[in-house]
C-alpha cells in the first residue's frame, strides 16, 4: 500500500487557464488510483507569494510523510530541493514549456538546476523535453506524457449559431467559419495569419477569435490594413458554454502560431479540445502542438509562416467529425494518460 502522495500547484481552479485545467485533471485522475493531498493556490498569482511561503513550510514541516512530492511547474522547481532536503520522497515535476525558457539570466541559473535535482521531470510535450535536455536536465529522467482529454470534456451546448452571433456583427449565413481561441498573445501569430492568410481566403471564410490580451491593438491594425473588418472579428471573452457552442458550429479550428524567442507553446490544449468535439484543426509545425495535433487525422500541420500551404489546408481540410473525435479520444483519453502519471508516481 502507498503512502499519501503530495501535490503542489499554484495554478488550479476557479482560476481559469490550461495549466489549472492539466492540474485539476492530473489530481483528479490519480486521485482515483493513489491518496492525493493536494496543496493549491487557487487564488491567482496576485496570491502567489503568500503561497510560495506556505508550500515552502507545508514541505519543511510535513514532506517527510509522503511517498512522493509533485511539483506542479517550473517556477516551484526551488520546491524540488527543498523536498529532497527534508523528506525521503521521491520527487518530480512537470515542465510546460515557458516555465523553462523564460528569459531571465537569474532564473535560468536556478529554475533548470532546481528541476535537475527532480527524479523524474514529466514534460507536456517533445518540445518541453527538447527544452529542458538543452538546458542541461539529463533526458533519462524526463519523460513526454501529453496533456489529457476526458469524455466528459464532450460538453454539447445549448446554444445556437444566432446565440453565438447575437451582437457581435457577424452572420453565419453562407460562412465558412475559421475559429481561434486563445491568448491574444505574439506566439498565437494571430497577426500574421489576418496579414498573411486572410487574404487568400475567398470571400465565404469568417475568421472569428476569442480571448484577451496585449496583441489586441495589433491585431485590430491588421484587420484595418487589409481591410477586413467584416471577414475577421475579435469576440474578446467568451464562456466555457459559448467555446463549446464555437466548437459545434464551427467548420474549422486554427492555431496559425510564429516563434517568439524566450516564449512557446507547450502543447495546446485547446486543440485537442477541439478534436473531441469533432473540429478539425489546421496548426503550425511547431514546439508541443506538433504532439497536439494527429497529422491527416484530426487535423493537419503546416510550416511556420508558409501563407499558402494554410491557405491551401484550409480550404481543402474535409475530415469527418465523427472520425476526429474518435481519434482524439483514442490518443488523448485519460483513462490512458494517467495510466503514464501513474508510473512515474509507483
Amino acid at each position: 500500500m502507498h503512502r499519501a502522495m503530495l501535490y503542489i500547484t499554484r495554478k488550479f481552479p476557479p482560476s481559469v487557464g490550461g495549466m489549472e485545467l492539466l492540474a485539476y485533471d492530473v489530481y483528479t485522475h490519480v486521485s482515483r488510483f493513489r491518496e492525493v493531498s493536494l496543496l493549491a493556490n487557487r487564488r491567482g498569482n496576485r496570491h502567489l507569494i503568500p503561497f510560495l511561503i506556505r508550500a515552502v513550510l507545508y514541505v519543511v514541516l510535513r514532506g517527510h510523510r509522503f511517498s512522493h512530492i509533485h511539483i506542479g511547474d517550473g517556477l516551484l522547481a526551488p520546491l524540488v530541493i527543498i523536498s529532497r532536503l527534508f523528506s525521503r520522497s521521491k520527487v518530480s515535476i512537470t515542465v510546460h514549456g515557458l516555465d523553462i525558457t523564460y528569459e531571465n539570466r537569474l532564473y535560468q541559473w536556478i529554475i533548470p538546476r532546481s528541476v535537475a535535482r527532480a527524479n523524474r521531470v514529466v514534460c507536456i510535450s517533445r518540445a518541453a523535453r527538447d527544452e529542458c535536455v538543452a538546458r542541461g536536465i539529463p533526458d533519462a529522467r524526463c519523460v513526454v506524457i501529453p496533456c489529457g482529454i476526458s469524455e466528459e470534456s464532450l460538453q454539447s451546448s445549448s446554444l445556437s449559431m444566432e446565440d453565438l452571433s447575437r451582437g457581435r456583427g457577424f452572420s453565419w449565413k453562407g460562412k465558412r467559419v475559421l475559429f481561434s481561441v486563445g491568448r491574444l498573445v505574439r506566439r498565437k501569430g494571430y497577426e500574421w495569419f489576418v496579414r498573411a492568410v486572410m487574404p487568400k481566403l475567398g470571400p465565404e471564410h469568417l475568421y472569428l477569435i476569442a480571448g484577451t490580451g496585449p496583441e489586441r491593438e495589433n491585431i485590430e491594425a491588421a484587420i484595418a490594413d487589409t481591410e477586413q473588418h467584416e471577414r475577421v472579428k475579435l469576440l474578446g471573452p467568451i464562456s466555457e458554454d459559448e467555446k463549446f457552442g464555437f466548437y459545434r458550429w464551427a467548420q474549422l479550428f486554427l492555431m496559425p502560431n510564429i516563434r517568439v524567442a524566450g516564449d512557446m507553446e507547450g502543447f495546446g490544449i485547446t486543440l485537442i479540445e477541439a478534436a473531441v468535439h469533432g473540429l478539425p484543426s489546421v496548426a503550425t509545425n511547431i514546439e508541443g502542438i506538433r504532439d497536439a495535433v494527429l497529422d491527416g487525422e484530426t487535423g493537419y500541420l503546416v510550416e511556420e509562416g508558409d501563407a499558402d500551404a494554410f491557405a491551401e489546408r484550409i480550404r481543402s481540410c474535409r475530415l469527418q467529425r465523427e472520425r476526429i473525435t474518435e481519434e482524439a479520444l483514442g490518443a488523448f483519453s485519460w483513462d490512458r494518460v494517467v495510466l503514464k502519471y501513474l508510473e512515474v508516481f509507483d
